[in-house]
């Protein structure tokens, strides 16, 4: 590599003229346009205080994509873990403690009580609003030797329209396999807390749910989603990038 003698800019060997300042090489005599290499040197950078703005909008973007996107990572965990299904009553009985919500169960012999709340309840990557009916357990599904206060109760969910909806009938006892959720007051099952309280008295910030027989996939509504979060975040990455160089 050579250098440019007027700009200094790195030249290619058989170059016959300098891209910046136009000098050329490749005539008898040496031709250098002062004009061009003066406006290649006043280039105006912009100040730094001009890139404070678009850095906290920035900033401001991206924590707001990332607050979009936030009720869908559980789900997404959800579908992307491909670990097996844990026995409800063996992990009770070894851990003393329900197993970490998100997880795939399995309930074996769980004695169904009588059905209560019928909502709608809007599935993540389903778009569309599902009918919901929620059946007490009843009967000893933590172990003896499990303190009661440790122990709670379990609601089963189970989808309104389902072909195998006629077996969750009260006082039978079903085996459920599905996606394990707790109750919180800040949770999307938070609707749910005053009629469990009141008609079901349960111990509604400590109850779990069973979604029997949820088990979502990865389907065109994830990478729908995921794409364009992606699409954005790297759109808004490259202006930023753009912004604090120039």
């Amino acid at each position: 590599m050579r250098t440019c003698p007027g700009c200094q800019n790195e030249l290619k060997t058989e170059a016959p003229a300098c891209d910046q300042c136009g000098m050329r090489f490749d005539q008898d005599e040496l031709v250098i346009d002062w004009a061009a290499i003066d406006a290649a040197s006043a280039q105006p950078r912009r100040p730094l205080a001009q890139k404070i703005m678009p850095t906290i909008l920035f900033l401001s973007s991206i924590v707001m994509l990332g607050w979009l996107a936030q009720p869908y990572l559980p789900i997404t965990e959800y579908i992307l873990d491909g670990r097996p299904g844990i026995d409800l009553r063996a992990h009770l009985k070894e851990q003393m403690a329900f197993p970490e919500p998100g997880r795939l169960v399995q309930g074996t012999g769980l004695t169904l009580g009588y059905k209560g709340a019928e909502w709608k309840r809007i599935r993540r990557f389903a778009i569309t609003r599902d009918d919901m009916v929620y059946i007490q357990v009843i009967g000893a599904v933590c172990p003896y030797e499990m303190p009661r206060k440790d122990c709670r109760k379990v609601l089963i969910e189970v989808p309104k329209e389902g072909t195998d909806f006629e077996r969750f009938r009260p006082a039978s006892a079903i085996d459920v396999r599905g996606r394990l959720h707790r109750i919180e007051k800040d949770g999307e099952f938070a609707p749910l807390i005053p009629f469990l309280a009141q008609e079901m008295r349960m111990d509604a910030e400590g109850a779990y749910i069973i979604a029997d027989g949820v088990t979502p996939g990865w389907g065109r509504d994830a990478t729908t989603f995921w794409g364009v979060v992606v699409a954005l975040f790297l759109l808004l990455l490259g202006m930023a990038i753009r912004t604090l160089r120039s």
